[in-house]
């Protein structure tokens, strides 16, 4: 339950204080799948899957193997396909027309929910702010047209051809267009719901999804039925083939389907409760349905059955208890005899069996990357343990005749290491061929243990001991009030103990003296130090926290999922870098990381007027620490022209501004004006550093590490429109 001699962890720890707030939780396993938002099916063979992180998936044999690329956005919503014409909607919209060869991306517009291919040469998107942009070209350029007094969301886009269509949103917002986008005029509808999907089959008959029920015109929308689809059945997205079939499904996983144009609805399949967001058929035969955790679905009878062909993982059933690393390599103990092995920090991970079946290994400890221990039970009360001297991809098992419990293990060499037991103190000297009870001990239950190096080490459990010679001896220092989980120290003075209770022990005198808090939690099950400033808990019911200030005052920091889960094993290299288990009823792996910081570019320069394409870039890394190393740089600007850079706080912008795009969202803050110099045409440069930013009188003050700025140059051209030039965006995550 500890990174094994801890004289690592002093490194870097001064600048990973600086960023000890803005640290992330993911789940890294069971490895969790994107969720699959859109579908689009071209015939029954072929088809394409929008993933909401940007991953584009693509089939041409039904389904049996797939494609997969990831477009150059962060969040895709939507797909749509006309011949190699195809489109990505989300963060941007992304265009190819090389059947997904290749890409680029024409629309810098955030917040798209939806688009549609009506023509070769005609397409609509829409999405947040009631935004509607159209082209004409094939997706070269988009104009866009906003609906009529709406300011909320458009979900949908569907048009007959390139003139006629219509849009659907929240709060029942329904309008149609009769010159392809350019104008807009409201349809009404009896019912505020929000509209998730519209389709028409003819300028007559249409569809409006409306949640538990699907509207139906037949007069162009002069009237409208509202028909229940049933079944706790939810009608978030539609596909009609004829203006008679129709599929419809939700986020209660629930695939209906209508043969007579939607009057008369009966329920296809169940995914027991996995939310699919969308259902596509090719023909009246065979179609996809996708949704949440990667799950794609398919049927080759026009729904009667639908076969899980990707994705959908249901929640592992086996019981995480500990993790353990050392560098990239990291463990994780769980029940049926089950050890998991990373070695590329907790990307990918390998089950391994350790070879005794019905043994929990309730905890682990890794002397270095190859030699290793583990702990437990078997068959409830039988003490077991087990060796690897090959980073964990064999293990030797050991049990012995007794009724008693190991509850914690410490590697203090290769072959040397000790154990906790609900009956006392243990050690190996052989690599775990033999365990030898300490005599020395009191005849109490320990649960916890931890060295600071190879002789000096405190164990608690009923009593708190403390050895000066490897674990050989234990002198006994106190009797806790509340029986103690686990101990971590710092250096050889700095410890704390936690326990039941949710109490928590602070010593800086090497454990003769000790300090007690409680905090919010019923019992605590692990802590680890690691620094006398900077110390993690965990607990029962999700409870996880850090402290960064000895103890005094601590922060809840739990993952988002983990809900009601104990946190049952911890280890951390650093203030936000390290794993936490969760037991049941999430068991789980959850991994934090500290910013990734660095700078990458965005959005459209404006030409200029001699055809100079403004670009900017950067050098080194953006430190807070070193902030005159990193180059922000402008290049390919008009010589000789005086300008300046800005930059935001706010996030990325998309906005019309002097002929070009305006690519930071306000406010804006100038730096100091310069000039572009230059010995030729497009040969023009701004120079400036991450000091230059911090010297920025307002936003200077506001710059801190995991931040991000959003930069932009403007210059002088005379001959241009507004008689100015723009840069494209540079977008900067700030290191510590």
């Amino acid at each position: 339950m500890r990174t094994p001699l801890r004289l690592a962890l002093a490194l870097s720890l001064l600048s990973e204080l600086a960023a000890a707030q803005l640290g992330q939780w993911r789940q890294s396993w069971p490895p969790v799948e994107p969720a699959l938002v859109d579908v689009a099916s071209t015939s029954a063979l072929e088809a394409w899957v929008a993933a909401e992180n940007g991953e584009l998936r693509h089939t041409t044999n039904g389904g049996v193997s797939w494609s997969s690329q990831q477009l150059p956005t962060a969040a895709l919503a939507a797909v749509a396909v006309r011949g190699a014409w195809v489109c990505g909607a989300g963060d941007g919209l992304q265009r190819s027309i090389d059947n997904g060869q290749t890409w680029s991306t024409p629309l810098n517009a955030s917040g798209l929910r939806d688009v549609h291919l009506a023509t070769s040469s005609a397409g609509w998107a829409v999405g947040d702010g009631g935004r509607v942009f159209r082209t004409s070209d094939g997706g070269a350029s988009w104009t866009q047209s906003n609906v009529p007094g709406s300011s909320g969301t458009l979900r949908a886009v569907h048009f007959l051809n390139a003139t006629t269509g219509w849009v659907v949103g929240d709060s029942g917002k329904h309008f149609k267009s009769v010159d392809g986008g350019a104008t807009w005029s409201a349809v009404n509808v009896p019912n505020s719901s929000h509209f998730t999907d519209v389709f028409y089959a003819d300028s007559q008959r249409g569809w409006i999804a409306a949640g538990a029920s699907v509207l139906i015109t037949l007069d162009g929308g002069g009237t409208w039925t509202n028909w229940n689809i049933g079944g706790g059945a939810r009608a978030d997205r539609l596909s009609v083939l004829g203006g008679n079939w129709l599929w419809c499904t939700g986020t209660a996983g629930i695939i209906a389907a209508s043969t007579n144009g939607g009057t008369a609805w009966s329920q296809q399949f169940s995914s027991g409760g996995t939310a699919l967001f969308d259902v596509s058929m090719g023909d009246l035969f065979a179609g996809f349905a996708v949704g949440a955790n990667g799950s794609i679905y398919r049927t080759n009878d026009g729904g009667a059955q639908w076969q899980l062909i990707a994705g959908g993982g249901a929640p592992s059933t086996d019981l995480a208890y500990d993790v353990e690393r050392v560098g990239a390599h990291v463990w994780a103990s769980l029940s049926n005899s089950t050890i998991l092995r990373s070695s590329d920090n907790g990307a990918s991970w390998t089950p391994v069996n350790a070879g005794l079946s019905q043994v929990s290994y309730v905890a682990l400890d890794f002397f270095d990357a190859l030699n290793g221990y583990a702990v437990g039970r078997r068959f409830g009360s039988t003490p077991t343990s087990a060796w690897t001297q090959d980073g964990g991809l064999t293990w030797n098992p050991t049990y012995w005749l007794g009724m008693y419990q190991f509850t914690d293990v410490d590697a203090l060499a290769p072959n040397i290491a000790v154990a906790c037991a609900d009956n006392g103190l243990w050690r190996t000297s052989n690599g775990g061929l033999g365990w030898s009870f300490i005599n020395s001990a009191p005849l109490s239950g320990f649960f916890g243990a931890d060295f600071v190096d190879a002789q000096r080490g405190w164990a608690v459990g009923y009593d708190i001991v403390k050895t000066v010679d490897g674990g050989l001896t234990w002198t006994h220092l106190a009797t806790p009030s509340s029986t103690l989980r686990a101990v971590s120290f710092a250096d050889a003075l700095h410890g704390w103990a936690i326990g039941d209770g949710g109490v928590v022990l602070t010593t800086t005198d090497g454990g003769a003296n000790w300090s007690s808090q409680t905090v919010g939690a019923a019992a605590l099950w692990t802590v680890e130090a690691l620094s006398p400033s900077v110390v993690w808990i965990t607990g029962n019911a999700g409870f996880v926290a850090r402290s960064d200030d000895g103890g005094a005052s601590w922060t809840p920091l739990a993952p988002a999922g983990i809900g009601g889960s104990d946190a049952l094993g911890s280890t951390f290299a650093g203030p936000d870098d390290g794993f936490i288990t969760s037991f049941y009823p999430t068991s789980a792996i959850w991994q934090r990381s500290g910013p990734s910081c660095g700078a990458s570019s965005y959005c459209t320069a404006k030409v200029s007027s001699s055809g100079c394409v403004p670009s900017m870039q950067s050098s080194g890394s953006p430190s807070l620490s070193a902030p005159a190393s990193f180059q922000i740089s402008t290049l390919n600007v008009e010589r000789d022209k005086a300008g300046v850079m800005f930059v935001g706080l706010n996030g990325r912008a998309s906005a019309p501004f002097q002929g070009g795009i305006l690519c930071v969202a306000p406010p804006l803050y100038r730096l100091s004006a310069a000039n572009s110099g230059g010995a030729a045409t497009c040969q023009g440069a701004f120079q400036y550093t991450l000091a230059d930013v911090m010297n920025q009188p307002a936003a200077g003050p506001m710059l801190a590490a995991g931040l991000q700025v959003q930069c932009q140059t403007w210059f002088r051209d005379p001959l241009a429109s507004s008689t100015s030039g723009l840069s494209d965006g540079l977008e900067i995550t700030l290191c510590p």
